[in-house]
């Protein structure tokens, strides 16, 4: 596809994000964006501060993936079941 896997890990998706900004994998600059895959039906939604208070559009596989191979400002944060489905 384009794309490097840059940690994989058993944490939560949240968690293992937390982690990588921590380890510098992903930088904590504020043009950085983080999208996190949804496992049910594979869309994509930014991963915000506070979650809650911000109802945000997704976007489809083939549109984040378009977005993340031309912007390198962007992290894709995905879990084991997600992981799956797009592997098959």
């Amino acid at each position: 596809i384009g794309l490097r896997s840059v940690m994989i890990t058993g944490d939560h998706p949240l968690t293992a994000l937390h982690v990588a900004k921590e380890c510098s994998i992903i930088p904590h600059s504020s043009h950085h964006r983080s999208y996190m895959c949804n496992p049910v039906d594979l869309t994509w939604q930014p991963v915000a501060k506070d979650q809650k208070s911000k109802m945000v559009a997704s976007f489809t596989m083939e549109e984040m993936l378009n977005e993340a191979l031309l912007d390198e400002s962007i992290s894709l944060v995905i879990n084991g079941q997600a992981y799956a489905k797009i592997s098959d």
